[in-house]
């Protein structure tokens, strides 16, 4: 009965905390966006394939994370900032029941698979701090590990499900050609092993077929595919999470941790029996070495299809439970220790999602802008784009924001990147655009050199300046009341 107590509240003080560890949540650049389109969408109930909110945009809007956007939107209109925190705890929820379903499937061990699922679970974890539409590839490339693991206990009718899981996953993230890529991989490893065996594999290539049809079912058709196949590229450093695995601080340790497991699987298994079963891990662990945000397929194919040779290793010559009454205790006082911590921060933690203060502008701002009636072009910083285009439209259109190759041309993508480093080339863009104000950040090399040639700041903050050009018509600017010292705020601010 002891026992069982301390199971009892070991088990809820670190499901607690992990609740906890899973809910904290950062402003991504983009959720201003992702909220506003969804909105667009549901009240419209269309998709737009043309641009209302900048001045800017060249090429006809493929926005490829429609659909997630609707779930944030209607998660928004619904319970506010506390819906969209439960959107991202459901897929984290999700991803990790599917993980202990494929470890199940697997004949995993209840111990093994217990901390597996706590590897898995911070191995995902940097995929999982934002609210966005990368949340839906987490959790539906899990799904797709346990469709392998369905497939290859002989339920080989499981397959059917991956034409309407790609036709999904399509609609709410461009992951949806790690998922077709991850299928291709599986299946190319299924017809080796079923003709080793002497059997025919054409269920599999049929399967993958329709998958990749299932792609098409989407507002853009082959548009979709054409727009991805320019844009999907290595190339893209100047976006931290395509950057290689060492441009994140925490990453490179989970991708060590996570290639050690292949390598115990491989010690304890052999290559020759483990066989196709590498394909996936080796594949995304190379992958991520390269764009870091695939660290996430990495982790949950070492799980997904290794756990069993993980288990073989751990397991050599150890009884099945002897220090099970230990670890339970062990496991209560550290779960009441992190609770006792965390508990102060838990309302906050599932009602807020932060915007560090370093990082957006300030409100007065905003109340600047407003109180003044600026309004036409305004020359942005495309990380605070669609924040000013949530505040200030449809008065303001913006010039620059993060849907980037979306919307925007390489060249324009390229003139604003010169213009913030104050390069020659980038001013040269901008006397191009033909603005009637900028909104940047106060220390922007651009500012400087916009300053120097003669633009007259209107306002002038910590962390931002509004400048206006000499040819603009000069108003009574009303200031607001001075800005109070940065501070943290919660979405959607200002």
């Amino acid at each position: 009965m002891a026992l069982q107590v301390m199971r009892l509240i070991a088990a809820s003080t670190i499901g607690v905390a992990i609740l906890l560890a899973v809910a904290t949540t950062s402003a991504d650049v983009d959720l201003w966006g992702h909220v506003r389109f969804g909105l667009d969408t549901l009240d419209q109930r269309r998709v737009d394939e043309s641009d209302p909110y900048s001045f800017t945009s060249d090429r006809p809007w493929i926005n490829h994370e429609w659909l997630a956007e609707v779930v944030f939107a209607a998660a928004w209109r619904a319970a506010g900032t506390p819906g969209l925190i439960a959107v991202k705890l459901a897929t984290a929820a999700g991803a990790v029941w599917f993980v202990r379903q494929t470890l199940i499937l697997r004949a995993v061990g209840s111990d093994v698979r217990l901390m597996l699922l706590g590897l898995t679970l911070a191995g995902i974890l940097p995929r999982l701090v934002h609210v966005r539409p990368q949340l839906f590839s987490v959790l539906l490339f899990s799904v797709l590990t346990w469709v392998f693991a369905r497939v290859e206990g002989g339920r080989r009718w499981t397959l059917a499900v991956c034409p309407p899981l790609l036709m999904l996953w399509t609609n709410v993230h461009g992951g949806w050609i790690t998922g077709l890529g991850a299928l291709g991989l599986w299946t190319l490893g299924d017809a080796w092993n079923r003709r080793e065996n002497g059997l025919r594999a054409l269920d599999g290539p049929a399967w993958t077929a329709a998958s990749a049809a299932a792609t098409l079912l989407n507002p853009y058709g082959i548009g979709l595919w054409s727009f991805l196949a320019a844009t999907v590229r290595f190339g893209r450093e100047s976006i931290g999470e395509w950057g290689p695995i060492w441009s994140e601080p925490t990453a490179p340790l989970a991708w060590v941790l996570f290639a050690l497991m292949t390598i115990a699987a491989v010690r304890s298994t052999g290559l020759s029996r483990l066989g196709t079963r590498l394909i996936q891990p080796v594949f995304w662990g190379l992958a991520s070495l390269k764009v870091v945000r695939l660290d996430a397929f990495f982790v949950l194919s070492v799980t997904g299809f290794l756990g069993p040779a993980i288990e073989r290793f751990l397991g050599r010559g150890r009884s099945a439970r002897p220090g099970l009454p230990l670890l339970f205790r062990a496991a209560t006082f550290a779960g009441i220790l992190a609770l006792s911590f965390a508990l102060p921060f838990a309302r906050r933690t599932l009602t807020c999602i932060p915007m560090h203060a370093r990082w957006w502008p300030e409100p007065a701002a905003v109340e600047f802008i407003r109180a003044n009636g600026l309004s036409g072009r305004m020359l942005t910083f495309y990380r605070w784009g669609e924040y000013a285009l949530w505040y200030l439209s449809p008065s303001v259109k913006v010039s620059m924001d993060g849907r980037r190759e979306t919307v925007y041309s390489d060249q324009t993508v390229s003139g604003h990147l010169q213009f913030y480093a104050g390069k020659d080339d980038g001013l040269r863009f901008v006397d191009g655009l033909q603005v009637d104000y900028a909104w940047v950040p106060a220390n922007l090399p651009g500012a400087r050199a916009l300053r120097q040639r003669g633009w007259i700041p209107v306002f002038e903050g910590e962390q931002s300046i509004i400048l206006a050009p000499r040819s603009t018509e000069q108003n009574a600017y009303v200031q607001p009341v001075a800005a109070r010292s940065a501070v943290t705020r919660c979405f959607p601010g200002p």
